[in-house]
């Protein structure tokens, strides 16, 4: 927390910091960690995968208990694999892994356009536009 801190002050109040967990925090740790970053006033662009996406549930209790926005979803490699985050509403950005290799353009554009018909913000680790688009 204190290197966060450091950095926070660093770049100053108005430079977002996403904070990267990897899944590795469990349920009572996510939640004080995000408390915490909240408490330090620090601007969180986002909170990322306070849980392994495989727990759409636990992440979205997660997210129901902390004041930061949770970001979900570079290991979701099809639009099947996003349906139930999306359903239990477990995010506030999702941002699928949509690499060519991974996922094929028709699957990422319909995930693209289920998102717009839905409370979540889409980013990515890969763009959503077809190559040459």
């Amino acid at each position: 927390m204190q290197r966060l801190g450091k950095v926070a002050e660093a770049l100053g109040p108005d430079f977002p910091i996403a904070v990267e967990t990897h899944a590795m925090l469990n349920r009572p740790v996510a939640i004080e960690m995000a408390r915490r970053i909240a408490a330090m006033g620090i601007n969180c662009m986002w909170y990322e995968e306070p849980a392994g996406p495989k727990f759409p549930d636990v992440i979205a209790d997660i997210r129901r208990r902390i004041p930061l926005p949770v970001c979900v979803g570079e290991r979701l490699h099809s639009r099947f694999m996003c349906r139930p985050v999306l359903e239990r509403q477990t995010a506030d950005v999702l941002m699928p892994d949509i690499q060519p290799r991974i996922i094929n353009r028709t699957d990422g554009l319909q995930l693209w356009h289920t998102l717009h018909g839905r409370s979540c913000d889409a980013g990515s680790s890969a763009a959503f536009a077809p190559q040459g688009a």
